[in-house]
């Protein structure tokens, strides 16, 4: 179960990477996690039908013929240099195979073909379900353009295993490219009213001050930003996993929003992630976000949305004034006929 074969009383972890069509990102995130310094965990790369041959550069990366890029930071590399020792055990399985309810073996990596772009959220749960099927006792859910630092896993489940009633953890996130540069400190705070979030700490300056800190401390998260997640096994058995309903955006505020109230959202501040900014942009990536958004106000928060369909309406004549292009095709690709969610 754990990556160096050895017995530990420590309870285990599966983490789960998702990919698509990025695995120069995704080899250098592994580098990172194959130096943690927990002893019980184990890898799992879900790959959405990538076009790019990921599967078999992560193939080879593990055997040791393929290197990992490095981070343009020089303080950053020591995260991922030098390499790891390869060759490392790897598992390879289809969507059927993983999601199959069979127990294996446990090696270090494993590398899951989902055969379909299946978002976020639908990528993510072919992982988590083989986690759960292994009886992993949590699952981290980390992005793939993401760097951890050695004690990051050690950090959150010390953390949790001292909070027994938090059921989802996360992360310090720094920026990747601007080390200094706090992208968000475990979660964010929700605006119903308007469906904008905003991440707790972010645009501070790293390390915080003490009273930055400790102001910081005192905020109420909505969520915990999807980019490094640690979820337990008993809260997955009791909320379900991620609704595949959401493609791109918004998973995790709505996984948030169905937790019980006994079950708390937490943030391990000593466990720090370091994330690349802008890994999705594009017209498309904007579409899916206001599909998203519409679709979680109506299914949490529908008394709203008569205000969101207003500020949505209201960012047309700004997208044309400025020639905003993709924006305006993504306001305006709301208008194609879609069914309404379910109110579930």
């Amino acid at each position: 179960m754990n990556h160096n074969s050895r017995p530990s009383s420590r309870p285990s972890v599966s983490i789960v990477l998702l990919n698509w069509n990025r695995w120069h990102y995704t080899l250098a995130c592994l580098e990172s996690l194959f130096r943690l310094d927990y002893p019980n965990y184990n890898v799992i790369v879900c790959d959405n039908n990538s076009s790019d041959g990921s599967m078999l550069r992560l193939r080879e990366w593990a055997a040791g013929r393929q290197p990992a890029p490095l981070p343009s930071v020089t303080e950053l590399q020591p995260l991922v240099e030098p390499m790891v020792v390869k060759p490392i055990a790897v598992r390879e399985l289809s969507r059927s195979e993983a999601e199959s309810s069979e127990r294996h073996p446990a090696v270090p990596l494993t590398l899951i073909q989902t055969g379909a772009n299946l978002g976020f959220a639908g990528g993510c749960n072919v992982g988590v379900r083989y986690a759960l099927t292994q009886g992993m006792d949590y699952v981290w859910l980390l992005n793939n353009d993401t760097l951890a630092t050695p004690d990051s896993l050690q950090s959150m489940v010390d953390y949790v295993q001292s909070h027994p009633d938090i059921g989802m953890c996360g992360s310090t996130l720094l920026s990747l490219h601007h080390p200094s540069h706090v992208l968000a400190l475990g979660g964010g705070r929700l605006r119903p009213s308007t469906g904008t979030t905003r991440h707790l700490g972010e645009g501070c300056h790293w390390p915080l001050s003490a009273q930055d800190a400790g102001s910081l401390a005192m905020q109420q998260m909505d969520y915990v930003v999807g980019a490094s997640m640690l979820v337990s096994h008993s809260l997955l058995e009791t909320v379900g996993l991620m609704d595949e309903g959401y493609f791109l955006y918004y998973e995790e505020i709505d996984w948030a929003t169905r937790l019980p109230p006994r079950i708390r959202l937490g943030y391990a501040p000593l466990s720090v992630i370091y994330h690349r900014e802008g890994g999705t942009t594009g017209g498309l990536a904007r579409s899916h976000y206001y599909r998203s958004l519409i679709r979680f106000i109506w299914r949490r928060k529908r008394r709203y949305l008569p205000l969101v369909l207003a500020r949505m309406a209201s960012r047309v004549p700004e997208a044309l004034l400025h020639r905003n292009w993709q924006e305006l095709t993504a306001l305006l690709s709301l208008l194609r006929p879609r069914r309404i969610p379910d109110a579930g």
